[in-house]
């Protein structure tokens, strides 16, 4: 027996779906969710990244589901994950100049910690290179909350 909500012009209707043996009920098709897919790639290497899997369905609810995934310490040394994605943009022109970007230090920090706000070296401005930062990006340094999907999570499942 499966139940599925969806929403349909200003009700919530609950469909019901069962089964008896080989006689199907005489209510109206259900919508039903899908099995859920496969878990995709791990967003990091080594540092807590977030793997993602997807469902469809006409139903209310998540069609995300979300795990935590190469949870190992990166080795000493190892670049700063907000650092490597402002440096992507090292190089390119921006307002007229090239510039070396590194992760956004003032404090308190923007708003949204998990925008991709970076500064340019020497200078005192920031700017917003991307709405999100990848997943599984710490959301504030030496804490264990992370970026997923845009937003702050304290803790997936592992």
């Amino acid at each position: 027996h499966q139940c599925c909500l969806r929403l349909e012009t200003k009700y919530i209707y609950l469909f019901l779906s069962l089964r008896d043996n080989k006689r199907q009920s005489n209510l109206p098709n259900v919508d039903r969710w899908d099995a859920w897919g496969p878990y995709g790639d791990c967003s990091r290497s080594c540092g807590s990244g977030v793997t993602m899997r997807t469902r469809r369905h006409n139903c209310v609810g998540p069609d995300k589901s979300y795990r935590s995934c190469n949870i190992q310490d990166c080795p000493e040394g190892s670049r700063d994950f907000r650092e490597e994605q402002c440096s992507q943009f090292d190089g390119t022109d921006f307002q007229g100049k090239r510039y070396k970007w590194l992760p956004e230090c003032v404090s308190p920090p923007a708003e949204n910690p998990c925008e991709l706000n970076c500064m340019p070296r020497g200078e005192n401005f920031f700017y917003r290179h991307r709405s999100a930062v990848v997943d599984g990006t710490p959301c504030h340094p030496g804490r264990k909350d992370v970026c997923v999907d845009g937003v702050c999570k304290v803790s997936l499942k592992r």
